[in-house]
């Protein structure tokens, strides 16, 4: 045996035992799963059932204008409804909701009439008369609905009416065809729809949708406490930097490392497989009982967990080049919730068949892992593609363990102990500038969305205004106070030079533009739900007049996530880290913070592209400007107006302007630190 394999061999049974001492990670890797999956399993069950017999027990407030149907169909309606669940019905004169035009949006006074006639009630249904054209008795009556779409009682009424009303309309049907043609010849002939995939294929396909996303989950909670431990925790201690003096090669240390995270890790998901079996084979978990779990045939079982390998080793090399970073075990901690949501982000469900969304997911880091599960469980057997997908986790997997083995050097450490408690104290403005924007997210997703669910147009008024705006305030206020320097000049709320104000604005066309045809690409990888519709959720909104939208929708947001994100997050982040990681970021948050999946790729790259326009600005005000031109535009092109795809060029001179002033600034820099030289000397 050589002595470079000796020495790895050493290194991995002084790393082994290290991990083993270690309880955090022992409780965390093989006692925590036992006792995890029922508990998580039961109170998912507990609260499902919950809520389905709470809603089922919901007494439903309706408000009907019922006259245009026939007497037996009413009384069938009123029966299917009351057999749907309990119900207080109240009769009203709603003809006015026949007059709406359903391809377009209720008009302010159409909005309050129906409003009013909605009350109390959680749905508003008006039954119109047949087209003039033909007769009652040969055209079905229209039916109109109108209801708070955010609200969940007017949309358990709303499902509990579609039930009712099928089964009338149903019934309506029998009643016509049996006076047409008497008895139904096909009456006796039922048609059942039924899957002609053999059990073991179905379980697979309805398995591998979700299994993806519990096992990134899992595995990402087992490696990362033992990649702590490694690393950080070692770091805390002293003693990594103690090894990293000795004369051997910071590269074998961390594929030691790396080798023997990656052995902990999977036997970790091994007691974590028996405790999701166990929880199955008890019933806790929905639509997966023993019988259920039998019909998953072994051998695809097997080779779904053996393509799921590079996976394994590719989060384990993502999370100990993360923690590896770390100062102290409680750093590491603060970075396992953001890690966690970045790995989720591969993992989600992979619509279509389309061969060039395939490919591309089989060769992105962990989406491809999660592509060559859902094809195994399937029953595709190991196809070109899961082939494929399994060699690009292989090759990211071998990228971020040379990273890590860079990360490990000994005269770095030797070097960079001074530089880096320096560091560690000055990042204490992007730390603490991070801490208020997570805080600001919490209560915009918790309080906020209860204000919106509330009153959509208050409150999303005082979301912005009275949530978003004072956070940023007092988180402005703190970094200033320590930097020594006015909140204006922190927030970026400063002189602003006309070549910078007119290039961002010159932007926001290409921009309005850009962001139709990135939905449209978008809408081939991640489309848009069955049943999606942006006018219902926007509600009450679409009713205001164009003035209080631009304001509401355009303006606001402009002034108060602005100051949020681009003035005082940003602020704290330039002061520690540089252009592309500040812009990263702030593009990371801007996105989640809008808490939608299908936004989170285009209000991103937005969140990024306003970073980089206040960077190379060094002010506030071009974010405001091009922000507002922006969300305006898109506000025009609801109202109906056309952007002129020749606006797009608008762009090149804007970002010559924009790059023009940031050469301006940099010359003034260096002008005023060679004056500043000379004084000195």
């Amino acid at each position: 045996m050589s002595a470079r394999s000796r020495s790895f061999a050493s290194l991995v049974r002084v790393e082994c035992l290290s991990i083993v001492r270690d309880r955090r990670a022992m409780f965390a890797a093989f006692v925590l799963p036992l006792v995890l999956f029922p508990l998580l399993f039961w109170i998912s069950g507990f609260l499902e059932r919950s809520g389905k017999e709470r809603m089922e027990s919901m007494v439903i407030r309706y408000a009907l204008d019922v006259r245009a149907l026939d007497e037996v169909s009413r009384t069938e309606l009123l029966t299917a409804l009351r057999e749907e669940g309990p119900i207080d019905e109240r009769m009203v004169d709603a003809a006015l909701l026949c007059g709406f035009d359903p391809d377009s949006a209720a008009t302010p006074g159409e909005h309050e009439q129906a409003t009013a006639l909605l009350g109390e009630a959680e749905l508003l249904v008006s039954v119109c008369t047949a087209p003039s054209q033909a007769s009652a008795s040969e055209t079905a009556p229209r039916v109109r609905r109108w209801l708070r779409s955010t609200d969940e009682a007017s949309l358990e009424a709303d499902r509990r009416f579609t039930q009712a009303l099928d089964k009338v309309r149903l019934s309506a049907r029998t009643r016509r065809l049996t006076e047409l043609f008497g008895t139904d010849p096909g009456a006796v002939v039922l048609a059942k729809a039924a899957d002609q995939a053999d059990p073991t294929t179905a379980r697979g396909r309805k398995f591998g949708l979700w299994a993806p996303l519990i096992l990134i989950f899992t595995l990402v909670g087992s490696a990362s406490w033992v990649a702590l431990a490694a690393f950080a925790g070692e770091r805390e201690q002293g003693t990594l930097e103690t090894l990293l003096v000795q004369p051997i090669d910071g590269r074998l240390i961390a594929q030691a490392k790396y080798v023997v995270v990656v052995v902990v890790t999977l036997a970790s998901l091994s007691v974590n497989a028996l405790g999701f079996l166990a929880t199955a084979g008890l019933g806790l978990i929905s639509g997966m009982d023993s019988a259920g779990s039998s019909a998953l045939a072994a051998g695809r079982v097997f080779a779904a967990i053996g393509v799921y390998v590079p996976c394994v080793l590719l989060v384990c090399a993502v999370l100990c080049l993360i923690t590896a970073r770390a100062k102290t075990f409680r750093e590491g901690q603060n970075l396992l919730l953001p890690i966690m949501l970045v790995l989720l982000l591969p993992m989600v469900p992979l619509p279509g068949r389309d061969p060039l969304l395939l490919w591309s997911a089989a060769c992105t880091p962990l989406a491809g892992s999660a592509l060559a599960v859902r094809e195994t469980l399937a029953g595709s057997g190991l196809s070109w593609l899961v082939a494929t997908a399994c060699a690009a986790q292989l090759a990211w997997a071998w990228l971020f363990v040379r990273r890590v083995g860079r990360l490990l050097d000994g005269e770095r450490a030797l070097a960079a102990g001074d530089e880096e408690r320096e560091a560690a104290a000055r990042a204490v403005q992007s730390r603490r500038a991070l801490r208020w924007t997570m805080g600001a997210i919490f209560a915009l997703y918790v309080v906020g969305g209860a204000l919106q669910a509330w009153n959509l147009v208050l409150g999303l008024a005082l979301t912005l205004w009275g949530i978003a705006l004072p956070l940023a305030l007092l988180s402005a206020r703190g970094t200033a106070r320590r930097a020594r320097e006015s909140l204006g000049q922190t927030l970026g709320l400063t002189r602003v030079a006309p070549l910078a104000l007119l290039g961002a604005l010159l932007l926001a066309p290409a921009l309005a533009l850009g962001a139709g045809e990135l939905f449209a690409l978008q809408q081939r990888i991640l489309p848009l739900p069955d049943g999606y519709n942006a006018e219902s959720m926007l509600g009450a909104l679409l009713t205001l007049p164009l003035w209080a939208k631009l304001f509401l929708i355009a303006i606001t947001p402009a002034i108060c996530e602005e100051l949020l994100f681009r003035g005082a997050l940003l602020s704290g982040l330039r002061r520690d880290h540089g252009w592309w990681r500040t812009t990263l970021i702030v593009a990371v948050l801007f996105g989640l913070v809008h808490a939608s999946i299908y936004r989170f790729l285009p209000t991103g790259l937005l969140g990024a592209i306003l970073a980089l326009t206040t960077l190379s600005s060094r002010s506030l005000w071009p974010a405001i400007a091009l922000h507002a031109a922006y969300n305006g535009l898109l506000v025009m092109q609801g109202e109906g107006w056309t952007v002129p795809a020749a606006s797009a060029w608008l762009a090149l001179p804007g970002l010559a302007l924009l790059v023009l002033q940031l050469r301006l600034v940099q010359t003034q820099d260096q002008e005023h630190h060679a004056n500043e030289a000379q004084q000195r000397a």
